[in-house]
């Protein structure tokens, strides 16, 4: 879905769309889904940015758990 989005605002560069806040992410996933677009959004996992100590130490207890 990123890369739909980013082609279709004219975005040369994807990672300013998977920048963007989970919820805007949400809101054109929905916009999708309802319009029948014919660019369905990518199955692929979310897209989540961490930013703060908390995430970053969070993610790197999923790792050494293997998830």
């Amino acid at each position: 879905m990123v890369f739909s989005l980013a082609e279709r605002f004219g975005e040369s560069d994807p990672r300013k769309i998977a920048n963007l806040p989970a919820e805007i992410l949400l809101h054109w996933e929905a916009w999708f889904s309802l319009s029948g677009n014919a660019e369905p959004p990518d199955p692929a996992a979310p897209v989540v940015a961490t930013n703060t100590p908390a995430d970053r130490q969070c993610a790197d207890v999923m790792r050494i758990l293997g998830q």
